[in-house]
C-alpha cells in the first residue's frame, strides 16, 4: 500500500523551469540529466534531489500565482501528502529501488521569482508557509524513478538526519563569523585572500599561519566541492584546514576536533544548573 505517488519527474540543463521527463535515474550525486546553475548554493549529496507536492502547488496557484510542476525547480513533483509537513529524516521508498531521506527545507531564491505574480518567491519559504516548502533529500538507495511510481513513507530510522541539520546550522554560523573576522583582518592591512561563494568560504594568509586565517568552511554540506578549497590553499601557497563532518578525501586525518554531539537542548533543559564546568581535551578516538 502506498502513501502517494510521483506525479512528475523534472530536469533541466540549469535554472528553471525544470521540464517533465518520463523517467530518470537517481544517484547519490542527484538526478541524471539535471544540472544546477549555482552549485555552491544547490546540489551536493545532502541536497541531491528537490521535492515539492502538487498539493502545495495547487494552493499557491489558487492565489493567482503562475506556478506549476517544475517551475520552481523541484526534481520530483509528488501527490498524496504534504512533503514539507514530514520530519527531517523521513524516508521515501519510490518504485522498486529508490529510497530518499528528507534532509532539509529548500530555501527559495530569486531564480524562481517568475512563478509568482508579485515576484515574491518567499511564498514557498518554510518559515512563513511551512506546508508549501520544497524539501531536499539525500539518496539512500539509487535507481530509476518514473512518473506514477508509488511512494511509501517511513519514519526516521535514527537521529542522524536531525544531527546533520543542527551541524549545518552551526556551520552556517561559523561561516558568517569567520567571514567577518577575515574581512576585519584584511581591513587592518593583512594580506589575506578570501573565497566567498554561495555556501562555501575559505581564507588563505601566508603571513598568518595556522587555522584561524587558513580555513575552509561549508564543505560538510558540499563535500563534492572540496577541491575548490584545496585549489584556494595551493594557489596562495598555504597549509589549510577544512571543516568537515567526514574525511574530505580517502586517508585524510583529523587534526582537531572542534565539536562533539552531546544531546538535544530539550533533553537537558530541565536539569539543575551545574556548580562548575571543567573543560578538557578529549582523545581523537
Amino acid at each position: 500500500m502506498s502513501d502517494g505517488r510521483i506525479l512528475q519527474v523534472n530536469v533541466s540543463d540549469g535554472g528553471v523551469p525544470k521540464l517533465p521527463v518520463p523517467a530518470a535515474r537517481i544517484t547519490g550525486d542527484g538526478v541524471e540529466g539535471d544540472r544546477q546553475r549555482e552549485e555552491t548554493v544547490h546540489g551536493g549529496p545532502h541536497r541531491a534531489v528537490s521535492i515539492l507536492g502538487i498539493e502545495a502547488i495547487r494552493r499557491v496557484a489558487a492565489e493567482g500565482h503562475p506556478i506549476g510542476p517544475g517551475t520552481t525547480g523541484e526534481n520530483l513533483t509528488t501527490e498524496g501528502f504534504d512533503v514539507s509537513g514530514l520530519p527531517v529524516g523521513t524516508r521515501l521508498a519510490i518504485g522498486e529501488d529508490v529510497v530518499l531521506e528528507l534532509s532539509a527545507p529548500t530555501n527559495p531564491c530569486r531564480t524562481i521569482r517568475h512563478s509568482f505574480r508579485d515576484l515574491r518567491f518567499g511564498r514557498l519559504g518554510m518559515a512563513t508557509h511551512p506546508n508549501d516548502s520544497r524539501m531536499y533529500a539525500r539518496v539512500i538507495s539509487p535507481g530509476t524513478v518514473r512518473n506514477g511510481d508509488p511512494i511509501r513513507l517511513s519514519p526516521p530510522v535514527n537521529d542522524a538526519a536531525q544531527r546533520f541539520t543542527i551541524a549545518s546550522r552551526l556551520d552556517q554560523a561559523e561561516r558568517a563569523s569567520s567571514l567577518s573576522f577575515w574581512h576585519a583582518a584584511a581591513d587592518a592591512g593583512h594580506d589575506i585572500h578570501i573565497l566567498d561563494d554561495g555556501d562555501i568560504a575559505a581564507s588563505a594568509a601566508r603571513g598568518l599561519p595556522g587555522p584561524v586565517f587558513n580555513t575552509a568552511i561549508g564543505f560538510a554540506e558540499l563535500p563534492n566541492l572540496v577541491e575548490r578549497a584545496v585549489d584556494h590553499f595551493m594557489a596562495n601557497g598555504v597549509a589549510g584546514w577544512i571543516l568537515a563532518d567526514e574525511p574530505p578525501w580517502p586517508g585524510a586525518a583529523a587534526d582537531t576536533t572542534l565539536a562533539r554531539w552531546a544531546a538535544e537542548a530539550d533533553a537537558v533543559a530541565t536539569q539543575p544548573p551545574l556548580e562548575r564546568v571543567v573543560v578538557r581535551e578529549l582523545p581523537r578516538d
